[in-house]
């Protein structure tokens, strides 16, 4: 008799735990699931600490390089450009271009080949702001050092 009231109270006492470890209250205390620093404010404790997103022990140097960003803003109604070359338009590295293009122009005006508008870069390429960039960037004219 005493064996089986000793058998009755460990299953009760199982059935206990049980229900308490089911209960959002138990999990809660347990630590099962996480809770939010606004719950812990809610029931007077203190937010916990930040998670850290980064890695304090690695370091971050500065580039020894140029951005690539242009040092300044073109004026409005100009195209900012990175051409290979700033020429006279009467020069003969120009002459054929302004001629297969079909322009007339003074041999005096200042002109610009082989030019990149959209932002890729020209090796040891001339940064401009030009009035007239054609397409494709094979003439760019009205072009001022940026």
């Amino acid at each position: 008799m005493l064996a089986f009231r000793r058998v009755i109270q460990f299953i009760t006492f199982c059935a206990l735990i049980a229900t308490v470890l089911a209960s959002p209250a138990g999990r809660r205390t347990l630590g099962a699931t996480k809770t939010s620093n606004a719950d812990r404010i809610s029931r007077g404790l203190s937010p916990l600490k930040p998670r850290a997103l980064y890695k304090a022990d690695t370091t971050h140097e500065a580039r020894n390089y140029p951005s690539g960003t242009p040092g300044g803003t073109c004026p409005s109604g100009t195209t900012p450009a990175n051409c290979g070359v700033l020429v006279k338009a009467g020069d003969k590295e120009a002459v054929n271009t302004v001629k297969t293009l079909g322009l007339h122009l003074e041999a005096d005006v200042d002109v610009a080949l082989s030019c990149s508008i959209l932002g890729l870069p020209i090796l040891n390429g001339i940064k401009l702001c030009c009035d007239k960039v054609f397409p494709l960037g094979v003439l760019a004219l009205g072009c001022t050092r940026l």
